[in-house]
């Protein structure tokens, strides 16, 4: 086990390694790639000494003409139909079945006539040949039409010379429809197909011109700043020639000692990032998924850096790259990503400082501003305030160093600086839903999406078990609650606790709050089957969790709100004949919570389905109940896994009691038993049926009971119409 471990961790830190070494490389091009080289003199046949950038865009005239003769010759040769070869060979056909009806009436042995009709129609089956000389003239005259349908319809499509046998197969393949004797329905068919013929004609000129249109919407290929134009060790070709001459260049390569510089530049960079990742995000530091998520937005932000540069440096979408990073990972990797940047930049733009401050104050004040983003229009809202940011990072240099004469070119570098902060926020709403994807990141939006009613999902929840829905909107305003008592997040445990029961969609009418005055089907059932029907829920949730695919911070709830618990009341119903029963049988899969969000689920969900059990939930008796089955799931050492403190539990119990009064506050007991608050008459209350009875599924493992009760209450004694169900203990 221990050798397992290590060959897992040596991979992941040989991965982590990879993409290291290629982001360092990336970002020593990109500061390398400025470099102009110095002059050559290549020769066609020879082997380039070095690498040869382009330091300008042009267009690539060798490659452009190549790809309009490949478009051109794509273009396939146009056929015109011919309308008179189609005319001409229908009458050939009713040419042949008249000579055949006038050679039938002629004096004369048949077979000496079937010959000479043989040899004139290009017939070679004699039977066949005879057959047409013997049937009657309504025969032949069914016939004689199906050749010339069947010629014509084929030729209709178009026969061109090389295709001209296949036409012919067509047609004798078609006889099979002519309900004729068979030597008479084959006569019919070498009939219609010796005088198939081609007629389509090739139009040259109007292929001609749909090739010349071809060449022209052909773009050209342009060779960009920075672009490979030859490689070390590779053939120079003619066309290499061109494109270097076109480039003003006979020129490659670069001073080694700058390319040592951008080397080392990379390395100081990337190493601060990692130190800092290492000792202040533990979390992002573990997750390779994170660390290529961050690499690739700061990669991503220096290539465009140095693509705008032509521009102005004031324009690089620093500020983008810190929103993302502070909305998809964590605002103190954008804090800590922004300096970096910033040096970056400057060393893009000619190792100018203006250009790495002003980018430095927009990136900052960006990240600051999507600290508590909640919809998409506040990446524009950021994105103007890191404009305004690095505008007042330029007046402010500006001033320090004196105004340029140039009031020009002043105003310029402040309109630039302003607007690179808007398009910082309209690219990172765009970038965000790909990157959210792609690496499967949740981020506070996503969540707000997931949270809406309106969701397929939901909406299924809703409808096909509306039982299910209410309980898991009342546990997520406690585990909200509870979360936001610990500092965790409020709003994935809210989220998480919408979906975490979706599974009871398969089969809801086998949990209590979805049977609304339906037999339960669990007095019909053995306790070990009830027990795996009521476990499969999470199961199933998960199989509904792919499906509509959810992310796996929001499926973690599903698969892990009842941990590996037991359910009690099934397991005591089973060991009530008093023969030894497995419990291991009448537990959850699990796992158990991982985090402090599933584990405050955990605890709202049975919470919740105990309290609305109380036949009097005043606030002491919810006080008790909630303390108790915190204390029962920490004996079950379910929350073993869940980074929670005993500190913790006591501030989240606080918050359930808190939540929970609210809910089950005393109400005002109306006249004649129909007021709403009335409990015990008319329709009863949130923790009772409609009889007034509480409601089966009290606590334990399940959110609303399941059956008799999901959650494995022990109760005495049956319900008739208006009584009251005991439950006495929850799990």
């Amino acid at each position: 086990m221990t050798a397992f471990r290590w060959q897992k961790a040596s991979g992941l830190s040989w991965r982590r390694a990879g993409w290291g070494v290629l982001f360092l490389i990336l970002w020593a091009a990109v500061f390398y790639a400025d470099i102009i080289p110095r002059p050559l003199n290549l020769q066609e046949g020879q082997l380039a000494p070095e690498t040869i950038r382009a330091p300008r865009q042009v267009v690539d005239r060798v490659r452009t003409e190549q790809l309009r003769q490949e478009a051109a010759a794509a273009v396939p040769d146009v056929f015109d139909l011919d309308p008179r070869a189609t005319a001409e060979a229908e009458r050939a056909v009713s040419d042949a079945f008249a000579r055949v009806r006038e050679v039938a009436g002629q004096p004369g042995k048949p077979e000496e006539k079937a010959a000479l009709l043989a040899r004139e129609l290009g017939v070679e089956d004699r039977a066949a040949v005879l057959a047409a000389l013997a049937a009657d003239p309504a025969q032949l005259d069914v016939v004689e039409a199906w050749a010339r349908d069947t010629l014509v319809s084929v030729m209709q499509v178009g026969v061109r010379e090389e295709n001209l046998d296949a036409a012919r197969q067509q047609v004798r393949q078609r006889v099979d429809a002519l309900r004729q004797p068979r030597d008479l329905k084959n006569f019919a068919a070498e009939v219609a197909a010796a005088r198939v013929r081609p007629n389509l004609v090739f139009n040259a000129s109007d292929t001609e011109a749909r090739r010349q249109l071809a060449r022209e919407q052909v773009r050209p290929v342009y060779v960009q700043r920075g672009d490979v134009v030859l490689r070390k060790g590779e053939l120079v070709t003619s066309a290499h020639l061109v494109l270097l001459r076109d480039l003003g260049l006979m020129q490659g390569g670069g001073n080694w000692l700058i390319g040592a510089g951008s080397l080392l530049l990379a390395l100081l960079l990337g190493g601060i990032l990692l130190f800092f990742l290492r000792a202040f995000t533990p979390a992002v530091w573990q997750s390779e998924n994170l660390l290529v998520l961050v690499g690739l937005v700061l990669s991503v932000a220096l290539v465009m850096g140095h693509l705008v540069r032509g521009v102005s440096g004031h324009l690089t979408p620093v500020a983008t790259a810190t929103v993302l990073l502070a909305v998809l990972v964590k605002p103190e990797v954008a804090l800590i990503s922004a300096p970096i940047l910033a040096v970056g930049v400057a060393a893009i733009n000619g190792l100018h400082a203006e250009f790495g401050i002003t980018n430095l104050f927009g990136a900052l004040v960006g990240a600051y501003a999507v600290g508590r983003i909640s919809q998409r229009t506040d990446f524009l809202r950021a994105g103007f305030l890191a404009g305004m940011g690095q505008l007042g990072a330029a007046v402010a240099l500006s001033l320090v160093g004196g105004l340029a004469q140039d009031t020009l070119a002043v105003w310029q570098v402040y309109l630039f600086s302003f607007l690179s902060g808007p398009t910082a926020g309209i690219l990172a709403v765009g970038l965000l839903p790909f990157l959210e994807t792609a690496f499967g990141v949740v981020t506070p939006i996503k969540l707000l999406e997931l949270s809406s009613p309106n969701h397929p999902l939901l909406r299924r929840l809703l409808v096909e078990a509306p039982g299910t829905y209410h309980h898991s909107i009342l546990v997520a305003n406690l585990a909200d609650a509870g979360a936001e008592a610990v500092g965790a997040d409020g709003l994935l445990a809210r989220v998480g606790a919408y979906y975490h029961d979706v599974g009871k969609i398969r089969r809801p009418y086998f949990f209590i709050e979805n049977q609304m005055g339906q037999d339960n089907p669990h007095e019909k059932m053995s306790p070990a089957l009830s027990a795996v029907v009521i476990t499969a829920h999470v199961k199933d949730g998960l199989e509904l969790a792919r499906e509509y695919r959810l992310p796996p911070s929001v499926a973690a709830f599903i698969a892990e709100h009842h941990g590996d618990s037991l359910v009690s009341y099934f397991y005591s119903r089973a060991a009530e004949n008093g023969a030894p029963v497995e419990e291991q049988g009448f537990r959850h899969q699990g796992p158990r919570p991982q985090s402090r969000e599933t584990a405050i689920v955990m605890l709202a969900d049975a919470v919740e389905a105990a309290v609305r059990a109380l036949p009097d939930p005043t606030p002491a008796a919810i006080e008790g109940v909630v303390r108790r089955i915190i204390r029962e799931r920490l004996q079950d050492r379910q929350l073993d896994q869940a980074p929670l403190t005993l500190r913790d539990l006591d501030r989240v119990a606080a918050a359930f009691v808190r939540v929970l009064s609210g809910i089950y506050h005393p109400r005002i007991e109306y006249p004649e038993g129909k007021g709403e608050g009335d409990e015990g008459k008319g329709r009863g209350d949130a923790g009772t049926g409609g009889d007034g009875a509480p409601r089966d599924g009290a606590a334990g493992t399940g959110g609303g009971g399941a059956g008799p009760g999901e959650g494995g209450e022990t109760r005495t004694g049956e319900r008739g119409p208006g009584e009251r169900r005991e439950d006495t203990g929850t799990e």
